[in-house]
C-alpha cells in the first residue's frame, strides 16, 4: 500500500479542494490528509479564521471519497505543521501544491528526502474559475452589506 500525504487549512470547503485531492490520491493507494490547526490559520492568514473551527473542518474532510484518514496537525503556530506530520504519518509520498511559500518548499524538500519519502508538487489552478477561502470571503464582504447578511439570517432561523 502506498500512503499519500496532503496537508492544507481547508476553511470554507470547495471544489477545487476535491480537485486537488482527487489528484493527490492519484499517487497512491491511501490518502492521508493533514489540516492546519486553528492557531496557525490565525497567525498565518488572519486573526478572525478560521471561518470553522479544526474538527468541523476534519469531519468534512473526513466524509470525502478520496480521503481515508484525515488529522488535525497542533504544533505552535509559527511552525510548519507539514513537517510534523511528515514525521507522525510517514508517507510514502507528500503531495504539495506550487503555490505555497518556495522558503517551506525548500526545507519540505529537504526533510522528505532525510525520511525517504517522495514529494510532487501540483498546480493548484485545476480550473479556470479557480475559488480559494480567502477569494469567496473578498467575494461576500465585497458583494453584501451588513444588513443584506442579517436578512438572510433571519431566514434561516
Amino acid at each position: 500500500m502506498r500512503k499519500v500525504l496532503f496537508g492544507g487549512s481547508f476553511d470554507i470547503l470547495h471544489g477545487n479542494h476535491l480537485d486537488i485531492l482527487k489528484i493527490a490520491k492519484t499517487f497512491g493507494d491511501y490518502l492521508v490528509v493533514a489540516i492546519a490547526n486553528d492557531g496557525r490559520i490565525r497567525g498565518k492568514k488572519h486573526p478572525a479564521l478560521p471561518i470553522f473551527e479544526a474538527e468541523e473542518r476534519k469531519k468534512l474532510i473526513e466524509h470525502l471519497d478520496m480521503v481515508d484518514e484525515a488529522y488535525v496537525i497542533y504544533d505552535k503556530p509559527e511552525n510548519n505543521v507539514i513537517f510534523k506530520a511528515l514525521k507522525l504519518i510517514q508517507p510514502d509520498v507528500y503531495v504539495r501544491t506550487e503555490e505555497v511559500n518556495p522558503i517551506d518548499e525548500k526545507a519540505e524538500r529537504k526533510l522528505c528526502k532525510e525520511l525517504g519519502i517522495e514529494m510532487k508538487i501540483i498546480p493548484r489552478f485545476s480550473h479556470p474559475n479557480f475559488k480559494s477561502s480567502s477569494k469567496i470571503i473578498k467575494y461576500i464582504l465585497e458583494n453584501f452589506k451588513l444588513e443584506d447578511m442579517n436578512k438572510l439570517i433571519k431566514k434561516d432561523e
